[in-house]
């Protein structure tokens, strides 16, 4: 479930842009490639901060 979600996300930068241009008509100045680039950079210092505050805890 966590995969897909991740996935969707980083997939979502490229979808909107093209979504956004076809539905409605809305041609978007925003560079996907950089969307998708601090999305990643959102998600993964996320997943760093996790892991970080995990193994400072110590086991349960």
């Amino acid at each position: 479930m966590l995969v897909s979600v991740v996935s969707a996300s980083l997939l979502a930068p490229f979808t909107i842009v093209v979504a956004a241009s076809w539905i409605a008509g809305v041609e978007l100045d925003i560079e996907p490639l950089t969307l998708f680039v601090r999305l990643a950079l959102l998600i993964g210092g996320c997943a760093a901060a996790a892991l970080l505050a995990r193994r400072l805890a110590g086991p349960p």
